[in-house]
């Protein structure tokens, strides 16, 4: 079972992410601002993070770049989980370090692999 925290500043979208996330025998919780984030996430990472781009207090490449400059999130998994379909703002993720760029309405099933194959190995994934 892993630790995964969602970050978007919808809280339907959170909601969702989160119990399909525990169904599939994770642990989720959800933080709906970047700060808000920024300061759960320093005081306890989890496993991995999925990270959308807008939201309400922060832009999401902004976080994940404030993440990217602290010693002990520097390596944390992050997959982003956007309706933003610019190439450009992808590949920007991708230089800062996300280990995947989802598009927000791909097939369940295919978006919770693609996020389970970004877990740290010593995270066993549900069977």
């Amino acid at each position: 079972m892993a630790c995964i925290v969602v970050v978007d500043d919808n809280l339907a979208c959170c909601r969702t992410l989160t119990r399909l996330l525990a169904q599939a025998g994770h642990a989720a919780v959800y933080l709906l601002s970047g700060h808000a984030a920024l300061q759960s996430l320093l005081g306890s990472p989890p496993d991995l993070l999925v990270l959308d781009l807008h939201l309400g207090d922060m832009d999401g490449l902004e976080l994940l770049e404030r993440l990217r400059g602290h010693r002990q999130l520097s390596a944390l998994p992050v997959v982003i989980l956007s309706g933003v379909m610019d190439l450009e703002v992808q590949r920007r993720a991708c230089a800062l370090g996300a280990a995947d760029y989802i598009l927000k309405g791909l097939d369940w099933r295919d978006m919770l692999r693609r996020i389970e194959r970004h877990l740290p190995r010593a995270v066993s994934s549900p069977a």
